[in-house]
């Protein structure tokens, strides 16, 4: 047999069998889509559709916490100082977030994705939602001070500053 006839043969065997090993790879890769559809339906079903059990201010307390430190944990430090001082009012499965901004409001749209996830399952509660109140009364007022009443706030709480104004010889406007 001719050399060029036996190359020819070898690499129609070799197309023919990468063609297989193709074609085994995509039944594989189908197998494996088709498997991972059966178990995300399984898992589907196993979640109770109408899951709504009652809960207790207290409940959700112990949730928020947990969701405070769930956050903490995950580098959230920003969102969870400010969670921690807000106040919460619950009407039967809304609770209603009294916060200090719109950026706070923004904050949590942004974590709204893995927070009702988070109370639901915790709470056993689908039906839970959340909503926002923005109070501005809950905004500290902070009053810039000059330097004069810098240093006069300084004097009352500690007398020793006058002395050092006095011993580098300043000159206080009052």
């Amino acid at each position: 047999m001719p050399t060029a006839d036996l190359n020819n043969n070898q690499t129609a065997n070799f197309n023919l069998n990468r063609g297989s090993q193709i074609e085994n790879l995509r039944k594989q890769l189908l197998e494996k889509q088709q498997n991972a559809i059966e178990n995300k339906e399984q898992v589907f079903q196993k979640i109770e559709p109408e899951l709504n059990h009652p809960f207790s201010k207290e409940d959700f307390g112990l949730v928020w916490i947990q969701f405070i430190a769930h956050l903490e944990k995950n580098a959230k430090s920003r969102i969870a100082s400010f969670l921690k001082n807000s106040r919460y009012d619950i009407h039967e499965h809304q609770v209603i977030l009294e916060l200090r901004s719109n950026l706070e409001q923004e904050l949590i749209e942004e974590e709204k994705l893995e927070m009702i996830p988070f109370f639901r399952s915790q709470l056993k509660n689908n039906l839970i939602e959340f909503k926002y109140n923005i109070n501005a009364d809950l905004i500290q007022q902070t009053k810039k001070l000059s330097r004069t009443d810098i240093l006069k706030n300084m004097s009352e709480k500690q007398s020793l500053v006058l002395d050092l104004v006095q011993v580098l010889g300043l000159e206080i406007e009052y």
